[in-house]
């Protein structure tokens, strides 16, 4: 009988150390831990975009409310309160992008979608998610024309169609199976099903970890204790798309798009970063993944780590550069696009008119005040844009 005693109080002994461990983690994620952190809270897997916003969703996230629909998109407390295919067939604006699109730290009724539905009094939805690149975003699009087939049946419901991706794009992680591999090889339908089988398979053991503050804090532990102690990456960690395939990749969207009878806007992607790019470390971040990347083939730990070290202190030079390169992109093709095509939609810069750190909340994030500047220079476009497919209905 003692050992049935002495085994029940190490069984309540560990729950309650582990449930200490669990708040204790709980605490780190809300006053230590960094976006990355952060935004997991709020996220679940999806089997074919690697994650998404949780669905059905009422919470505060970076000092603002968040709401999610039953789809995992967000709305704001004055919104329709209709299904999420019916406000989709309703919807006459479509916004799809990344984080500064879905609203990073701003109540979904100052972001600058719902500043501009206001302003021309239209209906829409934001299809925007957390961390997305532009591959993620032609997922939800194929999901939704299955959910609603009106979306891809050419001339059914002409909508206007906002994309703003770009920062994502030319990362090198991943909110999740973050392997330094491109998004070609994860999204898309040239991906072949060994592969995807091997990524949603990480993606599943990730997901595991993930579900509990105290998880989430060992895994992030363990993913910085490999960069510490570890002997690198063996292989060059890639950024998720090249400016030039981020162009490629969103401009054929675009047309397929256009095709359907859909006006479509393509906006740039505003930055300020807290230091001058020095071109130097930009160019030589590449150089040092690749050396980092040999020295773990050989064995050489030691060496693979300082070139590991050298190039993530260098990455953010790198990453405001590819951000210049893809941004001069789009304007240039998109410009010449114009000249020799009846488009109707067009390219919108609007990262002139981001010009003071009040404008963001961090580097890639707007304020409040920068929605505001992003809604007043895409608002003359879009209330034309509005004109023309109301016309046609």
């Amino acid at each position: 009988m003692r050992w049935r005693r002495r085994l029940i109080v190490m069984l309540i002994a560990s729950c309650f150390w582990v449930l200490v461990a669990e708040l204790g983690a709980r605490l780190w994620r809300g006053i230590g831990a960094d976006p990355l952190d952060r935004a997991r809270r709020v996220m679940r897997i999806h089997d074919e975009r690697m994650w998404m916003m949780k669905p059905a969703m009422e919470t505060h996230f970076e000092g603002a409310e968040l709401i999610t629909d039953e789809a995992g998109f967000r709305t704001s407390p004055d919104e329709a309160s209709d299904d999420f295919p019916v406000r989709l067939k309703n919807a006459e604006v479509l916004l799809l992008g990344p984080s500064s699109a879905f609203g990073w730290g701003v109540p979904a009724e100052k972001t600058y979608f719902n500043l501009a539905l206001r302003a021309g009094g239209a209906r829409g939805v934001n299809l925007s998610q957390v961390g997305y690149g532009v591959q993620q975003g032609r997922e939800i699009w194929r999901e939704l024309g299955e959910q609603v087939p009106r979306l891809v049946e050419a001339g059914k419901a002409p909508r206007v169609i906002i994309l703003a991706y770009g920062v994502n794009d030319i990362d090198r992680a991943r909110f999740f199976v973050s392997n330094g591999r491109p998004d070609r090889e994860f999204f898309g339908d040239q991906v072949d099903e060994s592969t995807r089988r091997s990524w949603q398979e990480q993606l599943h053991r990730e997901s595991q970890f993930m579900s509990t503050a105290l998880g989430q804090l060992l895994l992030r532990s363990l993913q910085e204790l490999a960069f510490a102690v570890g002997c690198a990456s063996p292989i060059k960690l890639e950024t998720r798309s090249t400016p030039e395939e981020f162009a490629e990749i969103l401009l054929r969207w675009k047309a397929d798009l256009e095709n359907l009878g859909h006006i479509v806007l393509v906006l740039d992607s505003p930055f300020r970063y807290p230091f001058a790019l020095d071109e130097g470390q930009a160019k030589q971040a590449d150089e040092w993944f690749a050396k980092s990347a040999d020295a773990s083939q050989l064995g050489n730990c030691r060496d693979a780590r300082r070139w590991l070290n050298e190039a993530r202190r260098a990455e953010p030079h790198r990453v405001m550069l590819n951000l210049q390169q893809l941004n001069s992109r789009l304007e240039e093709m998109l410009g010449k696009e114009a000249l020799s095509t009846n488009s109707r939609g067009g390219f919108i810069r609007v990262r002139d008119e981001l010009n003071s750190a009040e404008d963001f909340v961090d580097p890639i994030h707007f304020s409040v005040q920068g929605h505001i500047k992003v809604e007043s220079k895409i608002r003359p476009t879009l209330l034309k844009a509005l004109s023309e497919v109301r016309a046609e209905k």
